[in-house]
């Protein structure tokens, strides 16, 4: 895959340039892999469980 080979440019706009993995997943599909609220959407019961 060249996107992981490229030091050039945006990783996600190097994804969702690349044809290959285009044809296994959708625009809207990579975008989500680049969404924080997914990745932080228990941060609030993490910082009480630790009393942060």
């Amino acid at each position: 895959m060249k996107t992981l080979e490229s030091e050039e440019g945006d990783f996600k706009e190097n994804l969702l340039k690349d044809k290959e993995l285009l044809k296994a997943l959708k625009p809207s599909q990579i975008a989500s892999c680049f969404d924080l609220k997914y990745y932080l959407r228990n941060i609030d019961k993490i910082f009480r469980r630790i009393k942060l």
